[in-house]
C-alpha cells in the first residue's frame, strides 16, 4: 500500500489530498479543472507541485502566497476559475500578486468511479 488518503480541503471541483507518503501527495482535479490539465470527460487529473510551472500560456491566476523551502519556494495560486494549486519554483519566479499563467509538465489520469 502506497499509503493512507486523507481529505484536507475541497473547492469547486477540485479536491487536495495529502497522504502520508508524500512522494506521491499532489492535487486531485475533478470535472473543468482536470480538463484544463489536460484530462479527458470522466477523468480524474492528480498533478504534484513539481510538475506544475509558470509559462506563458496555461491556467490563468493570481499567486496568493509564496513559502520558501530552502533552494526552492511552493506558490499557492487561485486560477481564475477556481483552481488552488501550488506550484514548485526558484525562490525568485514570481511574487505575491503577481498575475500568472501555469502548466503542468507531467500528469497523471485516472477513469473517475461511476456510481
Amino acid at each position: 500500500m502506497l499509503g493512507i488518503l486523507h481529505q484536507k480541503g475541497v473547492l469547486l471541483d477540485k479536491e487536495i489530498f495529502v497522504l502520508r507518503d508524500a512522494s506521491i501527495a499532489g492535487c486531485v482535479f475533478r470535472g473543468a479543472a482536470a480538463q484544463a490539465f489536460g484530462g479527458a470527460d470522466g477523468q480524474i487529473v492528480v498533478v504534484r507541485p513539481e510538475a506544475l510551472r509558470f509559462s506563458e500560456i496555461g491556467i490563468p491566476g493570481v499567486v496568493k502566497e509564496r513559502r520558501y523551502t530552502g533552494a526552492a519556494a511552493l506558490y499557492l495560486v487561485d486560477g481564475d476559475r477556481g483552481e488552488r494549486f501550488e506550484v514548485l519554483a526558484a525562490p525568485g519566479a514570481a511574487r505575491v500578486g503577481d498575475r500568472v499563467f501555469v502548466e503542468a509538465t507531467r500528469v497523471l489520469t485516472f477513469a473517475e468511479e461511476r456510481q
